[in-house]
């Protein structure tokens, strides 16, 4: 009896003091000889396909992709904890790892001819590549909701009879595929690969990460009009990833905080980007091109990146959209709002470089759009949009429009009649050159303007407000620029009958901005371009493409670069028209999260930097008087060891680099600085915050005016020298044993991208004879 009684005490003492299982790491690799499913997926014994791994995922699980070539259908749900925890779904460092939809399909018969044909083949495939090279499909059956009405504009042929080298035809009754190659060879001697599978990845959950993965070759288009990559939940991360040649979208989202970073999404038969709904999500340095080879109707849904129906807070940065039949980059909801497009190239595509339709409260800034056979930048009845330092050359329409017409919207949202606004566009500091490029605009078109802004006589309320200026405009070969509202609606011949009349265009210039080399893409101003000092300091494009900062004292070039070392020229003596008085807005610092409604976990200094107070002379009596105690400031409570320890920054230390990767909404540092009787010898300490983004804050904390001004303390600081996502807040204050003062103050830094992890953080000492140290870091997630 004794002893079953001491075998179930032992039972419950495991279960109460077992924690939960660590993060497991699972391998994956096709190629190894050794590799099954039955495995345990460890590096010397992995699985060999990714579905595998993915069956039963948990927070903080990582899957190891090894190289090879996966031909699976790969679909999981699993989640994260939180950024301390994602679950990661990638390849093995340095290795090629590609997901095909296709199969490689051998037994090839001939059928007549240079034709030949593959029977008993039931899938209604889209797709057939020939040694890697897209083959010509003929006819085609799809989903009927594709096919209706003139959606389909690419299809080539009806049946066999129609073929041609580089073709195939999928004769769906007869369950046979027919294939005529390029070069009129035998298939038997090459490697094809037929589209089999609609989806190459479906991932939904929250706190993912898929990184490094090449995905191509699905056949959707017979199954439904998807994507064939989806990704849908909440704080995502898609990165470093190439999704290629799929037969209709190559990847679609839903849900928010997904992060798209250095990803292509090229050769897609409709969109490389396209659909759902969007929330704080940002698309970061990617590329969409050479998409909507299958010709859908543009006006419909195709081109580089169609994001429809809902894009709330998004940002569109460092794009680039080349050569898709269709629009470059386009946005279209009536829900669409705060909207950046910044820093991207649109070229050469058959529609716009950047259309935004029926959305509101956009940003276009610093984009170069060229060689597009629709308009640079096209304002479909959309509002209160920024549109700022962007290039639009030799664009087959109008450079810039921002069009107010009857467009109708429903009812309940824009009352009576349902005319969706256009109202409160600026169009401030762009050139606009040889656009409506006679190699490239439509047939019957010539007198067209650079610039298109809506009337507002129609109806002030909803088409009022809009205001261009500090623009540079140019036709290279002397034809007449005049500018209109609407489609001609009213027009003037010159710029000054426009200024006089309209109000528009005070600053603006027609003259030659002086590019480097146009037409091979290179948009800087050359040293003594007109485009210098035209457009007058609002602040609210402060870097160019390059980074490099806009003067804030003198007057701004236009377009997406600045010109470094042009004179300053005067404030212009010319009256600008008002502008339009947008709606008061909260200002000041980012709110700081109450430290009750975070997760907080306080995170160890990194051994190598840290070391014992009591062992600096110069912060012996500091430790002496920080150990042991309790404080709370700012809601954060801590508690220092009888021995405290920090990161040091004194003497010959002056620099410290500090690696973190922590993602949370607040991030929180106990400091300390010691330094003369009276304090004032302390030096000043910066911080670098850099972010997963590429993005960094820096937070200046000044002794004489943040904590270290030695007097009755009067339970305020001075916050004049914090940015807006920092704060301080005192914590502690004293005369020490050794004769000097000393001061403990906990600095918060808010992250507005939470998502991100922050990487690292270097301090940096400044001038002085005193010691500043780091003694806790503290981050705080949403609970």
């Amino acid at each position: 009896m004794l002893t079953r009684s001491l075998s179930m005490l032992s039972v419950l003492l495991i279960l109460t003091f077992a924690g939960p299982a660590a993060p497991a790491t699972y391998h994956v690799s096709c190629e190894d000889p050794g590799a099954s499913d039955d495995n345990p997926g460890s590096e010397d014994q992995p699985f060999s396909t990714i579905s595998a791994a993915v069956k039963s995922l948990e927070p903080g699980d990582r899957v190891i992709i090894h190289a090879g070539v996966y031909r699976e259908q790969v679909e999981f749900e699993a989640s994260g904890e939180d950024w301390t925890a994602p679950v990661v779904i990638m390849s093995a460092p340095g290795e090629e790892v590609s997901i095909k939809g296709s199969d490689i399909v051998t037994g090839w018969e001939k059928h007549a001819g240079n034709i030949w044909k593959k029977t008993g083949w039931t899938v209604n495939s889209q797709m057939v590549f020939v040694d890697g090279e897209h083959m010509q499909r003929i006819g085609g059956e799809m989903v009927e909701y594709l096919t209706a009405g003139t959606r389909w504009r690419g299809k080539v042929g009806d049946g066999i009879d129609d073929m041609m080298a580089g073709s195939f035809f999928m004769d769906t009754a007869a369950e046979t595929i027919y294939l005529w190659l390029k070069d009129d060879g035998d298939p038997n001697d090459a490697t094809v690969e037929v589209a089999v599978r609609p989806f190459m990845l479906v991932a939904n959950g929250d706190y993912l990460v898929i990184k490094g993965l090449n995905l191509s070759q699905s056949s959707t288009g017979n199954y439904v009009n998807w994507p064939a990559v989806r990704i849908a939940g909440d704080h995502i991360t898609f990165q470093d990833n190439n999704v290629t040649w799929c037969d209709f979208i190559g990847m679609g989202f839903r849900g928010s905080y997904i992060d798209v970073i250095n990803s292509s999404f090229n050769y897609c038969g409709n969109s490389g980007i396209g659909g759902n709904s969007y929330g704080g999500c940002r698309f970061l340095g990617n590329e969409t091109s050479y998409n909507n080879w299958g010709r859908w109707s543009t006006g419909w849904h195709a081109g580089g990146m169609k994001l429809i129906p809902i894009e709330r807070n998004v940002i569109i940065d460092r794009h680039k959209a080349i050569g898709n039949l269709a629009d470059g980059i386009w946005i279209d909801s009536y829900d669409s709002g705060n909207v950046t497009i910044s820093n991207c190239l649109s070229a050469y595509n058959e529609g716009a470089g950047i259309h935004f339709e029926i959305a509101q409260r956009g940003m276009i800034i610093n984009n170069i759009l060229h060689h597009n056979h629709h308009r640079g930048i096209y304002l479909s009845s959309s509002r209160d949009t920024l549109v700022a330092h962007n290039v639009c050359y030799a664009n087959g329409m109008s450079g810039i429009v921002s069009q107010g017409v009857n467009r109708k919207g429903p009812v309940e949202r824009f009352g009576p009649g349902g005319i969706v606004p256009a109202r409160n566009n600026w169009i401030i500091g762009n050139i606009m050159m040889d656009n409506m490029n006679p190699e490239l605009k439509p047939e019957g078109w010539s007198y067209r303007p650079e610039l298109i802004m809506p009337n507002p006589e129609n109806n002030p309320a909803l088409f009022g407000g809009c205001v261009s200026d500090a623009n540079v405009y140019w036709r290279s070969d002397g034809r007449a620029i005049p500018f209109w509202f609407n489609w001609g609606e009213k027009s003037w011949a010159t710029l000054e009958a426009w200024q006089q009349e309209t109000g528009n265009d005070m600053n603006s210039i027609i003259a030659d901005p002086m590019f480097v080399d146009a037409e091979n893409g290179d948009f800087h101003l050359k040293p003594g371009s007109p485009a210098a000092g035209v457009v007058p300091v609002r602040g609210e494009v402060g870097t160019d493409v390059d980074g490099k900062d806009r003067p804030t004292k003198t007057l701004r070039s236009a377009g997406a670069y600045i010109l470094e070392g042009a004179p300053e020229k005067p404030a212009p003596t010319v009256p600008r028209q008002p502008a339009p008085q947008p709606a008061p807005t909260a200002t000041g610092k980012l709110p700081v999260p109450p430290a009750q409604s975070l997760h907080l976990k306080e995170f160890p200094l990194p051994a190598e930097r840290a070391a014992s107070l009591a062992d600096a002379p110069e912060l012996a009596a500091l430790g002496r008087a920080l150990g042991g105690i309790e404080l709370t400031a700012n809601g954060v409570r801590v508690v220092f060891p009888d021995q405290p320890s920090g990161v040091m920054l004194t003497g010959d230390t002056r620099t410290v680099e500090l690696p973190l990767d922590i993602s949370a909404r607040a991030l929180y540092f106990f400091i300390a600085a010691t330094g003369g009787e009276d304090g004032r010898t302390v030096p000043s300490v910066e911080c670098k915050v850099v972010r997963g983004d590429g993005v960094t804050q820096t937070i200046a904390l000044d002794a004489r005016s943040v904590g270290l001004s030695f007097g009755p303390w009067t339970g305020t600081l001075d916050q004049a020298t914090l940015p807006v996502f920092a704060s301080t807040s005192l914590g502690w204050q004293a005369a020490l044993d050794d004769g000097t003062q000393a001061r403990l103050w906990l600095v918060t830094y808010v992250n507005d991208n939470e998502w991100l992890p922050v990487q690292k953080l270097v301090w940096t000492l400044g001038e002085g004879e005193g010691s500043v140290v780091l003694l806790k870091m503290v981050a705080g997630v949403a609970k």
